[in-house]
């Protein structure tokens, strides 16, 4: 939390019921300030972001936005690439995704956009990888990824940037899909290095690696709980048949 005043002695802080101001006691007076300075933005609160590949035309992949009740369904970005794999940034203002740059050397890259479709900003630049899956640290400050070396078997490893694309290294884990918890202490993804696709944890800062399942299928995408103590993932049974399902399991 912020300190309003850090020279003189704040209590007592309440939150007006539109959430329009915060009010606070400072040395026997009462005091106000904007709240939109101290809590999360609420203007995409709600709002679903998706991606729509159109089956006619050049099939560029772009980022579109709808309300819940599938009202305010628009294009977020019109962007002179394809975009997809997204991800809300934790105040909802920005989304980062992946950026298609087709041909010879085919390349993926990280992007970052305003939500209201400004600023697209090119993240990673390294040409014949496919960087995808970024998903943003719960403070906002870093975009953890998967590259994926399509010219080495199709290895996949981690890597963690800052959200503005400085300081990107490799966190070396082997694995896909990495997502922070919500404390932002550990990391959940999948990975093959065994044989077929399992759920691991790491620390942030890719140590103590966790092996979390055992199985002959492969479970993908996991997902954290709200409070961290659960995760959901999708498992699919080798067959060759297009049979997945979701599960869950408790973080430890």
């Amino acid at each position: 939390p912020e300190s309003i005043n850090a020279s003189g002695t704040d209590y007592l802080g309440y939150v007006s019921p539109d959430q329009n101001y915060l009010f606070f006691a400072r040395d026997g007076d009462l005091w106000w300030v904007n709240a939109s300075e101290f809590l999360p933005n609420k203007q995409y609160e709600g709002t679903i972001a998706y991606c729509y590949q159109p089956l006619t035309g050049n099939y560029t992949h772009q980022i579109y936005s709808i309300q819940a009740d599938g009202s305010e369904n628009y294009k977020m970005i019109d962007a002179p690439i394809g975009l997809n794999h997204h991800s809300w940034a934790p105040d909802g203002l920005k989304l980062a995704a992946v950026g298609y740059f087709p041909g010879a050397n085919e390349t993926w890259s990280i992007h970052t956009f305003n939500a209201d479709g400004t600023g697209l900003t090119r993240l990673t630049n390294t040409t014949g990888v496919w960087d995808s899956e970024p998903f943003w640290s719960p403070d906002g400050t870093r975009i953890v990824w998967t590259r994926i070396y399509p010219n080495q078997n199709m290895r996949n490893d981690v890597w963690k940037m800052n959200s503005n694309g400085e300081d990107q290294y490799f966190l070396g884990l082997e694995g896909f899909a990495p997502k922070y918890s919500p404390d932002g202490s550990l990391l959940v993804y999948s990975s093959n290095h065994s044989g077929n696709y399992e759920i691991y944890t790491s620390e942030a800062d890719g140590s103590n690696i966790i092996q979390l399942t055992s199985t002959s299928e492969d479970e993908w995408f996991p997902c954290w709980s709200p409070n961290g103590q659960r995760i959901i993932y999708c498992t699919s049974d080798n067959t060759g048949t297009t049979s997945y399902e979701i599960r869950k399991m408790n973080a430890d």
